[in-house]
């Protein structure tokens, strides 16, 4: 596919066309317009954005919410596999599997709605950088939605730049370590290890990107805690069977 500048500038041409991401890119860029002509900020025609996309996978969420909820349930018995096969991990996994097996429970099932993401995601990145209309975009303290909310910046030391303090990543990951906290029901160290580093490693991930994808991940995520502590207190005991 061509963009306008194909055979004018090789660095515009690909830094529009995105490949198969593209028509996402159109499309977001199209729907952030139209919010724009009645809510002229665009910074909460993402939040409105986000909580549209959230609704339209709202049957896939839930199901994702459901298993987190049904996981954490059983939690006390893949603790209990987990003790008694401590050192034989080949059985301890098998019996795992059979209890997920057994109550119809896919650890996996987490994932297809953060797969269902990154096409947005990379479609969202691509907007911002690339759309004009889009830049110089304010939002409370953010000054432009397409570059890094910084706020403050060190002094340069030693000839080496200062270090920008972003809040919009930091919140984020406050969102990404209260979801994580909600849905953890891992016990083996080397998952725990991961599960504490990835919030580092997502901050370092978005800490230079523009503000206006950081918001769009931050609303993603206060909306899947919302859904999960809803499930979780609201949803139906599930009937759980017992390892054999």
């Amino acid at each position: 596919k061509t963009t306008p500048f194909a055979g004018l500038s090789e660095k515009l041409d690909k830094s529009f066309n995105q490949g198969i991401t593209t028509p996402f890119r159109h499309g977001i860029v199209w729907i952030l317009k139209k919010l724009h002509v009645v809510i002229p900020n665009y910074g909460w025609c993402i939040i409105i954005f986000g909580i549209l996309f959230k609704a339209i996978f709202y049957p896939l969420n839930q199901k994702q919410a459901e298993s987190m909820k049904k996981m954490q349930e059983l939690s006390p018995q893949i603790k209990a596999i987990n003790e008694k096969y401590e050192k034989d991990p080949a059985m301890k996994q098998q019996k795992i599997m059979e209890l997920y097996k057994k109550n119809g429970t896919n650890p996996m099932g987490g994932c297809l709605p953060m797969l269902v993401q990154i096409p947005i995601f990379i479609a969202l990145y691509t907007a911002f950088s690339d759309t004009i209309d889009l830049w110089n975009s304010p939002f409370l303290w953010v000054q432009d939605l397409s570059e890094p909310d910084t706020i403050w910046t060190t002094p340069a030391i030693l000839g080496a730049s200062g270090i920008a303090l972003n809040v919009l990543p930091l919140i984020m990951v406050g969102t990404q370590v209260v979801q994580t906290q909600m849905t953890a029901v891992t016990t083996d160290p080397n998952q725990k290890t991961m599960m504490y580093l990835m919030p580092l490693i997502m901050l370092y991930f978005f800490w230079t990107m523009p503000s206006g994808v950081t918001l769009y991940w931050t609303i993603q995520n206060i909306m899947s805690i919302l859904q999960q502590t809803v499930t979780n207190k609201f949803g139906k005991k599930n009937q759980l069977k017992t390892k054999s």
